[in-house]
């Protein structure tokens, strides 16, 4: 569950994406759906990820609030020559 999570998160970045499933364990997943633009229109016929998530895996993507660890770099430059 973890991979399907970290494929969420790249598709809604930066949205971060936590699973809560509690499943461990290889799975072999096909989801089906349309992708859609910035601004939410769907791009095919298709259902949009939600729906997909929740009719074909059944699972729920719930969007809350969560801390959650990150790192961020507000400065870097190259070393100095020894």
């Amino acid at each position: 569950m973890q991979e399907l999570a970290d494929f969420l998160e790249r598709l809604f970045s930066p949205t971060p994406v936590v699973d809560h499933t509690g499943l461990t364990g290889p799975y072999k997943i096909t989801l089906n759906f349309s992708p859609s633009t910035p601004d939410g229109k769907l791009i095919g016929d298709g259902p949009d990820i939600f729906s997909a998530v929740e009719s074909q895996l059944g699972l729920k993507l719930d969007q809350r609030k969560e801390n959650v660890e990150m790192v961020i770099v507000d400065h870097i430059e190259q070393p100095e020559a020894n």
